[in-house]
């Protein structure tokens, strides 16, 4: 069953690649003004949200229904985990 949906999921490759593969490395890091995500923090944050939130919730809530789901804080995990340090790669 959810076989389909991680499928869904995979796809977003594509979509990403296509609407980030011909942005110039200087906009990686700018900021629309103080308090906001630049483009590497939103990419960084949409990779950890796929890994760690979207697809290891589907398989929790379709495994394992009757428990409460972890807890996660993906806001903090721009600054826990160093986001504008990451390197931009090609995908």
């Amino acid at each position: 069953m959810y076989k389909k949906i991680f499928q869904e999921l995979k796809r977003n490759k594509n979509i990403f690649k296509g609407l980030l593969e011909n942005i110039p490395p200087e906009e990686h890091l700018w900021k629309p003004k103080p308090g906001k995500w630049c483009l590497l923090e939103i990419i960084c944050h949409l990779l950890d949200e796929e890994v760690e939130d979207f697809r290891t919730r589907v398989t929790y809530v379709l495994e394992t229904p009757e428990l409460a789901l972890p807890l996660i804080d993906p806001g903090m995990w721009v600054k826990e985990r160093n986001y504008i340090e990451q390197i931009f790669i090609k995908l």
